[in-house]
């Protein structure tokens, strides 16, 4: 995606004729802004929100803006114009939506960074005759990589070659592998949900990669009128939006991937199945793990905390107990709450008990140590009970700051050395639940914390 642009135009929001000089700003830092100057004082007086703004810019560019809420409102001195500011959540560019539920495609493609680099596919060969003093160079498209989604939506990689050209009077030639993802559904789908999509997909390929993917371009194909005669045809609409995950210093480190695709292309696409099924389940701790990926180096107090609350949210959204254990925790909570009289105070206490009773964070770990056991977990986190408590002790210090549980919280190298195995543990977590054979992982696990 593009990091940054300033476009000027005209922009018009529903329900009023007038169009207004204005520049639409974009950057991956500050998001989409939109600047309206020189209005008229009572245009758009009363609008703190607008689903769709509409504009073109100076080339001519026919521009949809989406969710857009005034942040900032005045009036010049004279009482005769007025000035305006739009945060925006979207920018679709080559058309112009009159309502925001008309913004819907069937077709999304997209380049994602690292995505070539994690696939290790090129269609490049080159061949050298030394006695012949020949270098050959051949290309043959790469097959496609398919892989579904659900009943709705299935996807594929698609590789291409950019042949850049040949400068210096033929001493340089350029050829660059590429591919990009499109995602392709059944009927029209509204765009933000087809972004969602995306991001599941992308946030996929970062976890295998143990770097931050993103899109680094967006299109959507929308069926457009190609001229009078009502025939139509296919364009690309471009988007632009500001991306949680985007980190501009990230550097590709293919060495460091933890699941390479090679090693799970006969499962990959019932891999994206799962991942797409249970994303819900597991996105509060996969948020917290991949933003850990926007500085790896810089270590705090807070980053052990974040990676603690990761994989108890893993835990509780995931472990699943025995009925006979259900069973036994609710008849104890019953007795306990039989005398109360007043359902609601019964709901109250009995909610409370539930969160009372429930495992304790060394408990937890121990659960997900015994469950996706692995070579490298055997061999990383030899001392269990000692990672346990030591994770129990030092998290509950680190929350509460209670001075009498100093003594058995660890610090600096120590802490550090610590949220290393509770990471280990988490990918280890999340790549079994999610039908990545152990095997696909576990020495590169080791060859990254060992």
């Amino acid at each position: 995606m593009i990091n940054s642009f300033e476009w000027k135009g005209k922009w018009r929001i529903p329900d009023t004729e007038i169009w207004e000089n204005g520049t639409l700003y974009f950057s991956q830092d500050q998001g989409v802004k939109l600047f309206i100057d020189g209005s008229s004082k009572d245009t758009f007086k009363n609008d703190f929100f607008a689903e769709i703004i509409s504009g073109y810019t100076q080339l001519m560019d026919n521009i949809t803006l989406v969710d857009c809420h005034r942040v900032t409102y005045f009036i010049t001195q004279n009482d005769t114009s007025s000035y305006h500011v739009y945060w925006c959540s979207y920018i679709i560019q080559g058309k112009l939506f009159l309502k925001k539920s008309d913004i819907s495609f069937k077709k999304i493609k997209t380049r994602l960074f690292n995505l070539i680099d994690w696939t290790n596919t090129s269609g490049i060969e080159v061949y050298k005759d030394e006695g012949n003093n020949e270098v050959l160079i051949k290309y043959s498209q790469p097959s496609n990589i398919e892989f579904a989604i659900n009943e709705k939506a299935k996807g594929n990689i698609i590789f291409k070659s950019y042949w850049e050209g040949v400068f210096k009077n033929g001493q340089t030639v350029i050829i660059k592998d590429d591919c990009w993802v499109e995602i392709v559904y059944h009927s029209e789908i509204y765009f933000a949900d087809i972004l969602k999509d995306l991001t599941i997909f992308h946030n996929l390929i970062s976890l295998m990669i143990n770097v931050l993917s993103y899109p680094i371009s967006i299109s959507f194909e929308s069926h457009v009128s190609a001229n009078s005669d009502s025939t139509t045809e296919d364009k690309a609409l471009n988007c632009y939006y500001q991306d949680d995950y985007y980190h501009q210093s990230e550097i590709k480190n293919d060495f460091l991937h933890l699941v390479n695709y090679e090693r799970i292309q006969n499962l990959f696409s019932s891999v994206v199945q799962k991942w797409f099924d249970v994303y819900n389940i597991i996105e509060p701790s996969l948020r917290l793990l991949l933003f850990s990926f926007q500085n790896k180096e810089a270590f705090k107090v807070e980053t052990f905390l974040d990676i603690v609350r990761a994989i108890e949210t893993f835990h509780i959204r995931t472990y699943t107990y025995s009925e006979d254990y259900n069973q036994k925790l609710k008849d104890k909570i019953e007795r306990i709450i039989n005398d109360i009289k007043l359902e609601k105070d019964k709901t109250y206490v009995r909610e409370n008990l539930m969160d009372k009773f429930r495992p304790p964070l060394k408990d937890r770990l121990l659960q997900l140590l015994k469950k996706y056991d692995n070579n490298f977990l055997r061999k990383f986190i030899n001392d269990r009970e000692q990672f346990c408590f030591n994770s129990f002790k030092s998290r509950n210090y680190y929350t509460h700051l209670d001075p009498e549980q100093k003594q058995f919280a660890l610090e600096g190298y120590d802490l550090y050395d610590l949220k290393i195995k509770l990471l280990g543990l988490l990918f280890s977590s999340i790549f079994s639940y999610i039908g990545i054979p152990k095997e696909t992982f576990e020495d590169k696990l080791e060859l990254l914390y060992n």
